[in-house]
């Protein structure tokens, strides 16, 4: 969810908003569209913004020690922004300010054409 903090390691985390697919990994693994097949299943990944750094390492658990009341996930920002999901845009709207401003804005102009 847009805005959760999650330990891991000695670290906290807080999701930000989607990893758009790229095409470094349709080159890293040769395969052909790729890009466009993640982007129709709404395969995406999360940005996470470091709170407090500290110490990460393989097998750390994961948790989640705060989750916003808005209910905004991930995907559901991803979809509004690559247009499939027009539906979404007054419930992406109350999670605005728990996305970095680049985000902000883009999902706002977004909202103006829904």
């Amino acid at each position: 969810m847009i805005g959760e903090r999650w330990p891991v390691g000695e670290a906290v985390l807080r999701v930000t908003g989607p990893r758009t697919p790229c095409r470094v990994f349709a080159g890293f693994w040769d395969v052909q569209g790729l890009v466009k097949r993640f982007t129709e299943r709404g395969r995406t990944g999360a940005y996470l913004a470091v709170e407090e750094p500290g110490e990460i390492a393989a097998g750390d658990a994961v948790e989640v020690i705060s989750r916003p009341g808005h209910g905004v996930q991930v995907d559901e920002v991803f979809a509004l922004q690559m247009h499939t999901r027009a539906d979404l845009a007054e419930h992406v709207a109350g999670g605005l300010d728990d996305l970095p401003e680049k985000w902000r804005k883009s999902v706002a102009a977004n909202l103006q054409h829904c």
